[in-house]
């Protein structure tokens, strides 16, 4: 966050929403530009891509939710539900 989003002040929760494990980071940086924050290609931003298909790999997703006037909410969802065999690799 500070290399990339040059943050100041950073808030960090994870939390169970209902069938879901949500990890939840909230930044006061730069934010992401609005054509950025779909990311449905590697070009766009890598680790952010890279983030988004693991997740997708084990049924979760990522939200990301530009905050005004700056900074950014990037939620993190996972089913809470994993074979042994998942909750071992995660």
């Amino acid at each position: 966050m500070v290399k990339h989003a040059h943050a100041t002040e950073c808030i960090i929760a994870l939390f169970r929403d209902e069938d879901e494990w949500v990890l939840q980071v909230e930044d006061d940086g730069v934010g992401l530009e609005n054509n950025l924050v779909s990311i449905s290609t590697p070009l766009n931003k890598i680790g952010l891509f890279r983030i988004r298909t693991k997740l997708a790999l084990k049924g979760g997703q990522l939200d990301l939710t530009p905050t005004f006037p700056k900074g950014l909410i990037a939620r993190a969802r996972l089913p809470v539900t994993l074979s042994n065999r998942d909750a071992e690799r995660a």
